[in-house]
């Protein structure tokens, strides 16, 4: 796996997460170009824990910008997103029960069986989300 390291800042819109997914997609191809499984998956991951950041960190007037770096090396792809946004409160949200249909709720459950790692840290005033990914492991099974 080759390494490649690629920083951006975007605007927190929702219009730019089709944007967020092709760098992602890009930057997976460069850093292990046979792997198209790991690259939706993290692609996916990506996108549905920035789709949060959009819709609950800012406030639609006043959106902010989402911060993101990606690494790869031998152990692995890391994707870390960071805003200045509101704080998060990963005890505040629940699984989604699968048998109970619900709107929305289903972006961090996805994203934690999506990839190796998902963690969450407030900094300052500083939200900043990691994501790992390992490439030889399978989407992740409920527990």
């Amino acid at each position: 796996m080759a390494r490649a390291d690629w920083t951006m800042s975007l605007p927190a819109r929702l219009d730019q997460m089709v944007r967020l997914g092709e760098l992602v997609r890009r930057w997976v191809a460069q850093c292990s170009p046979a792997d198209q499984e790991l690259a939706s998956r993290l692609e996916l991951a990506t996108h549905e824990i920035a789709t949060n950041i959009v819709r609950h960190a800012y406030d639609a007037a006043l959106p902010g910008t989402i911060e993101v770096e990606l690494s790869c090396s031998a152990t692995g792809l890391i994707v870390i997103m960071r805003d200045h946004g509101r704080p998060f409160d990963p005890s505040d949200v629940s699984a989604p029960e699968p048998e109970i249909p619900q709107v929305g709720g289903y972006g961090l459950y996805l994203a934690e069986r999506l990839v190796d790692e998902v963690r969450y840290e407030r900094r300052s005033n500083t939200n900043e989300w990691r994501l790992v990914c390992r490439p030889s492991t399978q989407v992740r099974q409920e527990s």
